[in-house]
């Protein structure tokens, strides 16, 4: 087969994942396209090229943003964000990994497939790159705030100074210097802060020109793609191109004569904990199964709650929370296992610990139902492929650009019923694999790392330092006239960014119209009964052969002080053991007859006059004739989990408290809105209360309780139980195709059976504390995360044609402002109709007055500029705002999120907004200007340097507080 100049290399029919796959390569210039054939309505795209870094600059990281920002055929200053307003994808993004940068997007939309393929290919293959993007994207300097002083902007740039301030990325930073001292894996692929400003525009361009070129492209096409269509496009670009030979990989480190020891920082307090971690490379594999054997070791020793490695570090007292697991996307695998939150002087314990467990179980051996459970839980999560939001097109693209970008058969990598086969023969003589593979691949290699990462009180300081100093340098060397010709071309940057691109670049781009939408796929009917005592919802999906079962609790049967436990109850329901089965026994039987376990809660306000929705969910999967064995564990882990061990119930509230701490640096802008949230009624309160802010003061309560109160901590936690697991308020989704649900309905019953009546009190939770109007939360970081949010016409539903409106924000004020021009990672606005709020946001911000200033100013922009846009553009912000209301979901989200609607009493709405945001016109930006100004002051939450809220007064002053310290502590 010859097609546009590709000809077929391989085919292979991938039975496990359900696809034709076929390797085509273009015969000029040498581009290879992965064609991964199925009818699943998704189509999806992905392309990979091959950076390497060689430096700590984060050349491929700005390159990345770069290229999205203009291109040859579409001279937009970002097309990228162009396309996103209009576009119907469930996936759009590009992201930077060590060794290759990806350009993944996901639609349902024939049209909107086509018109991003385009887009992409052009922002690849001819980006523009220009001097204005780089100093936008990269760095610039500009005027300081004091006469005389220079300053340093740039996204990426700001972006990173909130990544390099996470303790997490201070060990993986120092971990992958220790490990590979001799291979680019030691530089900060992202980029350092310290060392962005030594990046130059020649030097990002002729990286470009290197890596980008077609011969080094690997692309994924997934879905039922118009191949022949697909392909024309992509030899547009390639057709032309000579091949080249393919780029070296990143070299492998020579294995270390003997182990190592490595010290590295973080930013922090004295009184924080340090990482104490130890951590093994691994050879390349040499096949696809040597990735997976390390996966299954992985699965066996830390992979669950009882895995034993795990479960030593967990309950020796010496750290707050576990760490590590399997790395397999570099070229050499990596495994870590240690703690967070370690006493100083008790980190060389973590490292001894780790040894004379591995040691110990070596000599003791693998329990070999442990490796079968391991297995079917590997094979299982690979058919279900659950993976990215349901994207599977995109996961199997990720999972192989990478060994596909160093020289592998991506056929070969995805041919996975081979892999579980060969993963069988080697384990055929059961527990002695493991037990081999813990001795040569742990305790008897070199090259291992026992490594500490501790806290430093100077360590944001001496960035700080090491960054004025840089500047006041450059600042004498340019003297006065040198400064004034920087503050012009600082000016020139200003007006660049905010002069609108042409209208005949506007035109170039290529859009979706009304007339391309397709209709959305129908909401699941849900089929109610009652099955002793509780209500079954049955959904019926094409779910090949596993049922989805969703048990539902009403969490207004907790009183308000109970509900900070809610997370860690959740957790001992399943990481504590039962009365009946230690916990190894628990999740090993789970993990041989299950595709797992978990819980959750869910909690959303009322709408039009109706209560809210809050629930706890235990949630299970299983193929149909598992279904009995699935029903007889979730009755065992509801009805007998062991809630009274004292040391087991401290764990784990130190473990949660320390991973939500963790999690600021991370998702500080989801925190923010969280608390904002918690103004708008009980159930949002009550989320605030379990695991928002206020549940790190409250977790630290209960964790002294633990030490001083036992008994009062045991008895709350059974009295949680008694009230929460009971059937008289159970709601049972149980999603499954027609043959499943036949196997579902009499283990269902049987559980049912099992849980008691209950008590029937149900709380209102009046009680929970509101936020202050405007809350600063400190962070030892340099960047901020804030929020706002105003409740529009009282909380009543808002029409769906506002969505157009707060998209337009979104993408035409939020972000220009907040991003190009503030140095912001990210900015935007959305609009929830249903409780009546509209929110801006920013992430990994700068500045914190100008953003607020900018978020003020929405209701002028609204009425002067929204309500002034040409008919066209109105219609790109309706395609984007009707393809936001109908996500893609794979079968087990549509069956849960039916459930999730008709306990809110949200059926139909969608449809609703749909029609509404379809008819959208000008007026709806006047009106929610007028809306957004008649609901007067917003709410604001950030988090940030406590000197940025210091610097606030008068109205403008925050209420400043510190994660973990009760309300008013500062």
């Amino acid at each position: 087969m010859e097609m546009h100049g590709f000809h077929e290399r391989d085919r292979r029919s991938l039975a496990l994942l359900g696809v034709e796959g076929r390797l085509l390569v273009h015969e000029r210039s040498g581009t290879e396209v992965l064609v991964l054939a199925n009818d699943e309505p998704n189509l999806s795209f992905a392309l990979g090229v091959p950076t390497v870094p060689d430096a700590d600059d984060g050349v491929a990281h700005i390159l990345e943003h770069m290229v999205l920002a203009g291109s040859e055929r579409f001279p937009l200053k970002d097309p990228f964000f162009s396309m996103i307003k209009g576009s119907v994808a469930g996936f759009l993004n590009a992201m930077t990994a060590p060794d290759r940068t990806m350009y993944p997007f996901a639609t349902r939309n024939r049209r909107d497939f086509t018109n991003l393929l385009d887009v992409y290919l052009d922002a690849v293959f001819r980006p523009l790159l220009t001097r204005r993007t780089f100093d936008q994207e990269a760095w610039h300097l500009r005027p300081g705030d004091e006469a005389g002083t220079l300053a340093l902007s740039g996204i990426v740039y700001n972006e990173m100074k909130g990544t390099v301030a996470s303790p997490d990325w201070a060990l993986e930073t120092a971990e992958a210097r220790a490990l590979f001292p001799d291979t680019p894996a030691r530089f900060e692929y992202g980029g350092d802060p310290a060392a962005i400003p030594d990046l130059t525009h020649e030097r990002l361009r002729a990286f470009h020109a290197e890596r980008y070129h077609p011969a080094r492209a690997r692309i994924v096409l997934h879905g039922p793609v118009p191949l022949e269509e697909a392909l024309a496009r992509i030899a547009a670009y390639v057709g032309e191109a000579e091949s080249l030979p393919p780029v070296d990989p990143v070299p492998l480190q020579p294995p270390f004569p003997a182990p190592r020891r490595a010290e590295g920082v973080y930013p922090g307090s004295d009184g924080d904990g340090a990482f104490a971690t130890t951590s093994w490379a691994f050879p390349e594999p040499a096949a696809p199964v040597d990735r997976w054997e390390l996966e299954l070791l992985e699965h066996v020793l830390v992979g669950r709650p009882s895995s034993p490695l795990r479960r030593a570090l967990s309950d020796s007292g010496l750290g707050e929370a576990f760490v590590g697991g399997l790395d397999v996307g570099a070229r050499q695998p990596v495994l870590r296992a240690g703690l967070r939150g370690v006493a100083s002087d008790r980190v060389g314990q973590v490292h001894d610990l780790i040894r004379t467990t591995l040691a110990d179980l070596a000599d003791r051996g693998v329990d070999a139902n442990d490796l079968e459970a391991g297995r079917n839980r590997i094979e299982f999560a690979l058919r279900e492929m659950d993976v990215h939001g349901g994207q599977r097109g995109l996961a199997l693209a990720l999972t192989a650009l990478g060994p596909w970008l160093r020289g592998a058969d991506p056929l070969t990598e995805l041919d996975l019923d081979a892999v579980l086969a060969d993963l069988d023969r080697r384990a055929a003589v059961g527990a002695e694999t493991a037990t081999a593979l813990i001795r040569t691949r742990l305790l008897e290699n070199p090259h291992r790392v026992d490594l500490a990462v501790r806290p430093d009180p100077e360590a944001s300081r001496r960035r700080d330092a090491a960054e004025r100093l840089r500047l006041e340098a450059e600042a004498s060397r340019l003297g006065e006239e040198g400064l004034r010709e920087l503050a012009e071309r600082a000016e020139r940057l200003r007006a660049e960014q905010e002069r609108p691109d042409p209208p005949e670049a506007i035109a170039t781009l290529p859009r979706l119209r009304r007339r391309d939408l397709d209709r959305p796929d129908a909401e699941p009917a849900v089929a109610s009964d009652r099955v002793g005592g509780a209500e079954r919802w049955r959904i019926e999906e094409p779910t090949r052969g596993i049922v989805y079962l969703d048990l539902g609790f009403d969490l207004r049967a907790l009183p308000a002080r109970l509900l900070p436990l809610v997370p860690v109850f959740g957790r001992l329901l399943l990481e504590s053991g039962t009365e009946t089965s230690e916990l190894d026994e628990l999740t090993r039987a789970i993990d041989r007859a299950t595709g797992g376990i978990d819980t959750r809660t869910e909690l959303a306000g009322g709408v039009d006059g109706r209560s809210g929705l809050a629930r706890f969910f235990v949630r299970g999967r299983a193929l149909a004739p598992r279904a009995g064995t699935l029903a007889d564990l979730l009755a065992e882990v509801l009805t007998s989990a062991r809630l009274t061990d004292r040391s087991r119930v401290r764990a784990l509230l130190v473990e949660t408290a320390a991973r939500r701490r963790a999690m600021l640096e991370v998702a500080g802008t989801r925190f923010a809105v969280r608390r904002l949230a918690a103004h708008l009624g009980p159930e949002a309160r009550a989320e605030e209360a379990m695991t928002g802010l206020a549940s790190l003061a409250e977790t630290t309560a209960w964790i002294e309780r633990v030490d001083d109160a036992w008994e009062e901590v045991a008895e709350a936690l059974t009295e949680l139980r008694d009230r929460l697991v009971t059937r008289g308020a159970l709601v049972a989704g149980v999603t499954a195709d027609a043959a499943a649900h036949e196997a579902a309905g009499p283990a269902l019953a049987e559980l049912v059976d099992r849980l008691p009546a209950g008590h029937g009190a149900r709380f209102d939770w009046t009680e929970l504390p509101t936020p202050a109007p405007r809350e600063g939360w400190t962070l030892p970081g340099q960047v901020h995360y804030v929020a706002t949010q105003a409740r529009l016409r009282d909380g009543a539903p808002l029409p769906g044609a506002w969505l157009a409106a707060a998209r337009w924000l979104a993408t035409e004020v939020m972000t220009p402002e907040l991003r190009f021009r503030g140095g912001a990672y990210g900015g935007g606005t959305s609009l929830d109709p249903l409780v009546g709020t509209v929110r801006h946001t920013s992430y990994r911000d700068p500045n914190l007055r100008r953003t607020l200033e900018v978020m003020a100013d929405a209701p002028r922009r609204l009425r002067e500029e929204g309500a002034a846009l040409p008919e066209t553009e109105i219609e790109t912000l309706v395609i984007g705002s009707v393809g936001a209301l109908q996500p893609y979901e794979l079968p087990a989200a549509r069956g849960y999120r039916a459930v999730l609607r008709r306990l809110r009493g949200t059926e139909g709405m969608r449809d609703r907004l749909r029609d509404e945001a379809l008819a959208a016109g000008p007026s709806a930006f006047v009106e929610l200007a007028d809306a957004i100004v008649a609901a007067g002051a917003p709410s604001v939450a950030a988090l940030g340097p406590a000197a940025s809220f210091a610097a606030m007064e008068g109205e403008e002053r925050f209420e400043v507080r510190r994660p973990d310290a009760g309300p008013g502590v500062s």
